[in-house]
C-alpha cells in the first residue's frame, strides 16, 4: 500500500511541474498572440474604414481642382483656349479604383476569417486553465 501511495505522490508531483511547465508555454504564446491579435484588430478596423470610404473618396477627387502650373504644356494650352480646369478624378480611373476597391475588398473578407481564427485560438490557449486548477487541488 506504501508503494502505491508513493506512486501516486510521484505522479502528482510530477503533474505539477509539467502543469507549471505547461503554463510557462502557455504564457509565452498567450503574450505573443495578445500583440498579434491587438494589433491585427487595429489594422482590420483601419481597412474597413478604407474600404467603407473609398466612392466618398473617388466623389471627392472629382471636385479638387488642379493648378495650372502642374499641367503639362498641352493641357495648359488647352485650358487657356477655354476647356474646363482639370480636376484630380481626370487623372484617376474610377473603373481601375473600384477593381482594387474590389481585390482588397476580397483580402479583407479573407483577413476577417484570419479573426475568427484568432479568436478561436484565444479560447484554446485559455482553455487547459481549468484542468490546470484542477490537478493544483487534488
Amino acid at each position: 500500500m506504501q508503494h502505491y501511495l508513493r506512486s501516486l505522490m510521484l505522479q502528482h508531483q510530477g503533474l505539477q511541474i509539467a502543469s507549471k511547465n505547461l503554463d510557462f508555454n502557455v504564457l509565452a504564446i498567450a503574450e505573443t498572440f495578445d500583440g498579434l491579435a491587438a494589433n491585427s484588430q487595429r489594422e482590420l478596423q483601419k481597412q474597413e474604414s478604407l474600404l467603407n470610404g473609398v466612392d466618398a473618396d473617388l466623389e471627392l477627387i472629382s471636385k479638387v481642382t488642379v493648378h495650372v502650373e502642374f499641367c503639362s504644356e498641352a493641357v495648359r494650352t488647352a485650358i487657356e483656349a477655354g476647356d474646363p480646369q482639370r480636376v484630380l478624378g481626370d487623372y484617376v480611373s474610377k473603373q481601375k479604383m473600384q477593381t482594387v476597391k474590389d481585390s482588397c475588398a476580397k483580402t479583407h473578407g479573407g483577413l476577417l476569417s484570419f479573426k475568427v481564427v484568432l479568436c478561436s485560438l484565444n479560447n484554446t490557449l485559455f482553455f487547459p486553465n481549468r484542468y490546470r486548477r484542477t490537478i493544483a487541488t487534488i
